[in-house]
């Protein structure tokens, strides 16, 4: 085809070409769309999240490291250290200088403190000089779960947990060597208890293991260290005991020239708690059931006598032996005899046929004559008395009434 035919100008002509344009869009179908308010809400979300891990991390990596941390009670600062196991360490080394071994039991009376990052770190001090500040406004008391022999405190613990492991290595220790079922021969029981620092003297304060050897230990030998003034009434008065007593035990001792620095025996200081162990008890087999009348009988029950299998065949006595007062004679064989048992039964009487209970009349009372009295009574007057009836009792003597003018005597 040629350029002709599409109306096209030659190779020397000037070419024009005018570009296609679209059509301009309305405004109003820009503005037509409707918000997505879910999107913005999302983007909002995300940002404030994004934010809140920033600070976190910051936080967490930056400033509290290097925060100090105050130990505070009730809004008041106690104690500035430098980091929070610091913090911990000054408590611990306070509640430590009351009970080394078990410092958890160790409370404060004003409650318990707090530890709190600081912005201030000023008056930072180290942990010794910290618990020295916490002696000053803290009152420390003795508050956990004691372990209690004859209701009398034992040992005190910080949790109940630790008592009653306490308990169970009190146990395990008393069954060491024994095959039965370990129990205390006292009554021990646990139970919460506060006490001050005075009333701390008897009351031990150890760990569980510790406290469960203590308890449970073998006697102890005790020694006295004479003084100046000890004298034997006054050492056996002191501990208990009698003076025959403590000089069995010192008897190479002259009890009347005691001198400083003597060593006076005394009696063993006993275990605390003492295990038992108890064999186990055995569980009681059943007895064999017996059969019932109305169970089926086995195949052999119906079997003649001299069919039936021995029931229990039990040997005789040997020759030299008397039975039943009968002397065996030493040439006659032991015969094996057999002894049958008949099952017991339970026999049922049958009811005894009682006829229906009959109304009884009652016996028609025994009509007496009408002439004769009443048993024990007195005849009235006005009853006509046959001649038959003899009245036996004596007539009453009437009295006579005094004259009223008696006549003078002689006149």
């Amino acid at each position: 085809m040629s350029e002709q035919a599409f109306g096209l100008p030659g190779q020397d002509a000037e070419v024009l070409i005018t570009p296609i344009r679209r059509r301009p869009r309305s405004r109003k179908s820009v503005y037509s769309r409707p918000v997505d308010y879910s999107r913005i809400v999302l983007t909002i979300v995300f940002l404030a999240a994004l934010l809140a891990g920033a600070y976190y991390y910051v936080y967490a990596n930056y400033l509290v490291v290097h925060a100090p941390y105050a130990v505070s009670l009730n809004g008041r600062v106690l104690a500035v250290l430098r980091s929070r196991e610091d913090a911990m360490l000054a408590l611990r080394c306070y509640r430590a200088r009351y009970a080394p071994k078990s410092p958890g039991v160790v409370a404060f009376v004003e409650g318990e403190p707090l530890i709190r990052p600081h912005s201030d770190a000023s008056d930072v001090v180290t942990p010794d000089k910290a618990a020295d500040r916490l002696s000053k406004q803290l009152t420390p008391v003795y508050d956990g779960y004691a372990i209690f022999v004859y209701n009398l405190p034992m040992a005190l613990l910080a949790t109940k947990d630790e008592a009653l492991q306490a308990v169970s290595l009190m146990l395990e220790q008393g069954l060491k060597g024994k095959q039965g079922i370990p129990t205390f021969r006292q009554r021990v029981t646990i139970d919460h208890l506060r006490l001050d620092l005075k009333d701390i003297k008897s009351v031990l304060l150890l760990s569980p293991a510790e406290t469960a050897a203590e308890l449970v230990r073998s006697p102890r030998p005790r020694v006295h260290i004479v003084e100046l003034g000890d004298n034997f009434w006054k050492i056996a008065t002191a501990d208990g005991i009698t003076v025959d007593d403590l000089k069995a035990l010192n008897p190479g001792v002259d009890y009347r020239s005691l001198h400083k620095g003597d060593r006076i025996k005394l009696p063993d200081s006993p275990s605390p708690v003492h295990v038992v162990v108890r064999a186990p008890v055995r569980e009681k087999q059943p007895a064999a059931a017996l059969p019932s009348k109305d169970a089926p009988r086995s195949a052999n029950s119906g079997a003649s006598a001299e069919n039936r299998p021995p029931v229990n065949t039990v040997a005789a006595p040997p020759a030299t032996a008397v039975h039943r007062g009968v002397d065996k004679h030493p040439a006659l064989p032991s015969v094996p005899r057999t002894v049958r048992r008949a099952p017991a039964r339970s026999v049922r009487r049958p009811a005894r046929e009682t006829a229906p209970p009959t109304r009884r009349r009652a016996p028609a009372a025994v009509r007496q004559p009408d002439n004769v009295p009443a048993p024990h009574a007195a005849p009235p007057d006005t009853v006509a008395r046959p001649k038959s009836y003899t009245d036996h009792r004596m007539p009453l003597k009437k009295k006579s009434a005094p004259a009223e003018n008696p006549a003078p005597a002689g006149g």
